[in-house]
């Protein structure tokens, strides 16, 4: 409950949440639909710096050629998942990219795994992201 105050008089409202059925919600993006019951587009763009963004595609890139970590595209976004061994690599990585593209919703599946989804415009951008380089 919270409390709203009309013409200076304090009146109690109740704020009912949307039933999410039987299914758990994965995301970011759901939560909030749900929440406000308005979607608003979140702008596409990362806050690194180009030096920063270098080191961060290094990183990934060493990530990539240690062979354990595997890419899928699915509805809405992409799927990461490492091997025994990476899964430490991959959550400190997605930690960092939480910070710099807030776009992007994460949803980490269990240590080894996270499913990374956009709205709109931004799905076709994640697809072309987080993907082994030449």
């Amino acid at each position: 409950m919270s409390l709203a105050t009309v013409r200076g008089t304090a009146r109690r409202t109740t704020r009912r949440r949307a039933s999410r059925g039987n299914h758990k919600v994965r995301n970011n993006r759901a939560t909030r639909r749900l929440d406000s019951g308005v979607t608003e587009q979140r702008p596409i763009f990362c806050t690194l710096t180009e030096a920063d963004m270098k080191d961060r595609a290094r990183a990934w890139q060493k990530l990539w050629a240690s062979g354990l970590i595997r890419r899928e595209r699915i509805p809405g976004g992409i799927r990461l998942w490492t091997e025994p061994g990476g899964a430490g690599a991959l959550q400190q990585l997605i930690e960092l990219e939480r910070e710099c593209c807030a776009w992007i919703d994460y949803d980490v599946v269990d240590g080894s795994s996270v499913i990374l989804t956009a709205d709109e415009e931004g799905e076709a951008v994640l697809a072309g992201m987080f993907a082994p380089g030449p």
